[in-house]
């Protein structure tokens, strides 16, 4: 998906007292899908300090959905397509970076734009972006670049004996992070093994008894990146 420039687009409030009435007006009138539940998120669920958030969702969803020339009557019949618009307006609540907004709306379209069963697959590949952070994004990006570079900015200094606590602590939330991507099933571990006999093979682990191999990306850690739009041509086989 492409960087939306939304310095352009139209404010939907002057200030905090105007700002729900216009949001729900983009609800109905620039994103016509699920009115009256949109309508009860933003006024009844969603802080007033995070309204913003949902506006700019909203305007961006509405470009998204213009540049693919969704057919709104039909979206506004779907169950399921309303359900991901707001699922992915709770996400866009809780967003801090733009880029994260625009993660979420890619994702969003690319569920509501395509059959029943996409909605439904939106929905989860959703569920999964809300539980990964921009760090872990970032991490399964350069799993899809292709290059050691790619980790020189995300991989924590090495956990030597001696080195300093919070450079333990590091190297343990980065592996909490990779074992995430690969419990989501967006990274695969290829174990090394050694092969005794003809026909065993067992696999091999190091003095500190951890695994030893290598993780690559995945065919869904591709296709995820895809749908969030982070989608990136080279493959990389480890790092």
């Amino acid at each position: 998906m492409p960087d939306d420039d939304t310095s352009q687009l139209p404010h939907l409030g002057n200030d905090e007292r105007d700002r729900s009435a216009s949001i729900l007006r983009a609800v109905v009138g620039v994103v016509p899908i699920g009115g009256s539940a949109l309508a009860e998120i933003v006024t009844s669920i969603i802080p007033n300090q995070r309204l913003d958030r949902i506006e700019r969702y909203l305007l961006l969803l509405a470009r998204q959905l213009e540049e693919r020339s969704a057919d709104l009557e039909a979206l506004k019949r779907d169950p399921e397509a309303i359900a991901v618009i707001e699922d992915g307006a709770f996400q866009a609540a809780r967003a801090v970076t733009d880029e994260r907004l625009r993660r979420i709306v890619s994702c969003v379209v690319d569920g509501i734009t395509e059959s029943d069963a996409e909605a439904l697959r939106g929905r989860q590949l959703l569920e999964i972006l809300s539980q990964l952070n921009d760090k872990e994004l970032a991490i399964l990006v350069a799993y899809d670049q292709g290059s050691w570079q790619a980790f020189d900015h995300l991989r924590p200094p090495p956990n030597v004996i001696g080195a300093d606590p919070k450079v333990s602590e590091a190297n343990a939330l980065w592996e909490v992070s990779l074992e995430k991507l690969e419990r989501f099933g967006l990274i695969v571990f290829m174990q090394k093994t050694e092969k005794v006999g003809s026909f065993t093979a067992y696999p091999i682990f190091d003095v500190f008894g951890k695994r030893s191999g290598h993780r690559s990306i995945s065919s869904f850690g591709r296709v995820f990146l895809q749908v969030v739009g982070l989608a990136r041509t080279k493959d990389m086989s480890e790092a």
